[in-house]
């Protein structure tokens, strides 16, 4: 597995607005948004850096999680393509890669999170 010292993000320049990192804390097991994107936040309507995936996650917290615990017990990337209601005024689909991360090799410490979004439902679209 790489590291976050593997990634430079001046690679990933165009694409940052839909990155996330996400800390695994190992005790109790939980797991923490370290950096959110710009578009991320946006589609939000809130930055939820700092918070548990368990408090501010714009889905359903417990498929969230047991997204992160699958990449975390497997150690491999995974894939989530799904559609939720991040706020009561927009309906989207997104297709989430999420790729695990190790400072030593074996277990993971970060996740790196990238959405592909298509917005089904705008804000303020009726109007």
């Amino acid at each position: 597995m790489p590291s976050r010292a593997n990634i430079d993000p001046a690679e990933m320049r165009p694409y940052l607005s839909l990155v996330m990192l996400i800390d695994v804390v190992r005790d109790p097991r939980r797991f923490v948004y370290r950096l959110v994107g710009t578009m991320e936040t946006e589609m939000r309507g809130r930055d939820p850096t700092g918070l548990s995936v368990s408090e501010a996650s714009s889905g359903n917290p417990q498929d969230a999680v047991a997204f992160y615990e699958m990449i975390t017990n497997n150690r491999l990337p995974a894939l989530y393509v799904g559609e939720y209601t991040p706020r009561p005024d927009r309906l989207i689909r997104e297709q989430i890669i999420g790729l695990p991360l190790s400072d030593d090799g074996k277990s993971v410490n970060m996740i790196l999170v990238f959405s592909v979004v298509e917005w089904l439902k705008e804000a303020n679209a009726d109007k």
